[in-house]
């Protein structure tokens, strides 16, 4: 469900918010950042699951929580709008 889900998300946003003059350096500081968490969670999944058993997924939990809900009011929507207007956010 990763893959079909958020898996996509660093790859497709950035192409959306950012001008093209900052397009590649967003893109690949975003596609950078999800493979370090994606190796991070990877490491460090089978450590905390032999010290907190089935409780290691609440860690995930939340972390996908808070990351819903900063992403939720701080991510501009960009349906509909012309790329000045997504600049005009930030």
């Amino acid at each position: 469900m990763f893959a079909v889900g958020l898996g996509p998300i660093p790859y497709v946003y950035p192409n959306e918010v950012f001008t093209i003059d900052v397009r590649p350096t967003a893109l690949s500081i975003s596609v950078f950042a999800s493979w370090f968490c994606n190796t991070l969670v990877t490491i460090l999944f089978p450590v905390f699951r032999s010290i907190i058993n089935g409780y290691v997924f609440l860690i995930f939990c939340v972390c996908c929580s808070s990351a819903f809900v900063l992403l939720y009011y701080k991510m501009p929507e960009t349906k509909g709008k012309k790329l000045s207007e997504i600049e005009a956010f930030w």
